[in-house]
């Protein structure tokens, strides 16, 4: 009896922690590049969060970029800056988060794997399609926040195999092989 109240519960747990995060398929990063429209490495620039008409939304918020590189789908010669925007946000006395969405600040430098839609563009697979740059010295790593996310493992074949956090240069080359460009 102990036994299955201990599996209930933790069951229970489990399925709790779940309730707030966004299930993702954990596509491999050759495969986001070749589906994604739009790949950019940038540097933000400005972040507004208050993009809501009404008090009932639609919540948005646009994030400003300086590209940096244009990877896929962005023509640097005539584009110095891309604006995404994305839902989630605040207005009035009301805030909306998207679990898995990941958070911008001013100044982070960024690659960014985008998807087409209907209303613009989306992360594509939310946090998987976000690397945020850390720069120590003259080495410069790319991180996934993979927080608020469920991922779940589609047991595909990869020909894209990154490290869990590859060098910028690595990222980089391996965007441009796969995201078709170059």
């Amino acid at each position: 009896m102990l036994i299955r109240l201990s599996a209930v519960l933790s069951l229970s747990l489990t399925l709790a922690s779940l309730a707030s995060a966004a299930t993702v398929i954990n596509a491999p990063i050759d495969e986001l590049a070749k589906n994604s429209q739009v790949i950019l490495h940038g540097v933000v620039q400005h972040v507004d969060d208050h993009l809501a008409d009404t008090r009932d939304g639609p919540f948005l918020t646009a994030i400003d970029l300086e590209i940096i590189e244009g990877i896929k789908g962005v023509d640097t010669t005539k584009e110095e800056t891309f604006r995404l925007v994305l839902p989630g946000g605040r207005a009035f006395d009301r805030i909306m988060r998207i679990p898995g969405m990941p958070r911008f600040s001013v100044g982070e430098e960024v690659v960014l794997l985008l998807e087409k839609h209907s209303r613009g563009y989306a992360l594509a697979g939310l946090g998987l399609g976000v690397f945020k740059i850390e720069r120590r010295g003259n080495l410069a790593i790319a991180r996934r926040d993979l927080r608020g996310m469920h991922l779940v493992d589609a047991k595909r074949p990869s020909t894209g195999r990154l490290g869990s956090s590859p060098t910028l240069e690595s990222l980089l080359d391996t965007l441009r092989a796969h995201g078709g460009v170059r």
